[in-house]
């Protein structure tokens, strides 16, 4: 969810003290979304150029403003304005326009899981759902749902992952950032 809003704008603080201080949204959001929130100031041109060509690309043309993008990056679903004194029909809306996509995504998840897929989590790091690929001494490389390749650094891993990755065989070479040849046992 990237939130376009104004520390400034009147419904933007409604939102924020009835809707996004509530418990239930912390929750929700810990659970289920990633969130951007973009504070304009009242005068557009004191804005970083790349906040204003967010605003243009996007068409926002007031706040609050909110927008729902599907893990592939495209927008989804666009939340308009707050009436205040209303955050359950705010949060109502949201979720709905939300579960849709939370609910593929869970089915996606759970048929990947069959091919080899899981949560890999880095200590103090924001969890991975890859797959293996191979590993050296000092490196993991896993393949994201979408193809992507991930390379970590193997004592980042936490504990039981890190066993879990020792007990694939390790190759000789891998490329840890474009190009970049490590050996086995080299930094």
């Amino acid at each position: 969810m990237l939130l376009f809003t104004s520390a400034e704008d009147v419904l933007c603080q409604a939102l924020s003290a009835e809707v996004f201080a509530s418990k239930s949204f912390a929750e929700f959001a810990k659970s289920s979304l990633v969130i951007g929130f973009l504070d304009y100031p009242r005068n557009i041109t004191s804005s970083p150029d790349w906040m204003r060509h967010l605003k243009e690309r996007y068409k926002i043309r007031g706040y609050p403003n909110a927008l729902l993008f599907t893990p592939k990056g495209e927008v989804s679903r666009q939340l308009t304005g707050y009436r205040k004194g209303r955050p359950v029909d705010y949060f109502g809306e949201l979720k709905s326009a939300a579960t849709p996509m939370l609910n593929d995504l869970t089915r996606r998840k759970e048929s990947l899981k069959n091919q080899g897929f899981r949560e890999w989590e880095p200590p103090g790091g924001i969890p991975v759902f890859a797959k293996f690929e191979k590993r050296n001494a000092k490196f993991v490389r896993l393949k994201d749902a979408e193809g992507g390749e991930i390379t970590v650094e193997l004592d980042q891993f936490k504990e039981e992952d890190r066993r879990l990755l020792l007990t694939f065989p390790a190759v000789a070479e891998l490329n840890p950032t474009n190009g970049d040849s490590v050996k086995e046992g080299s930094p």
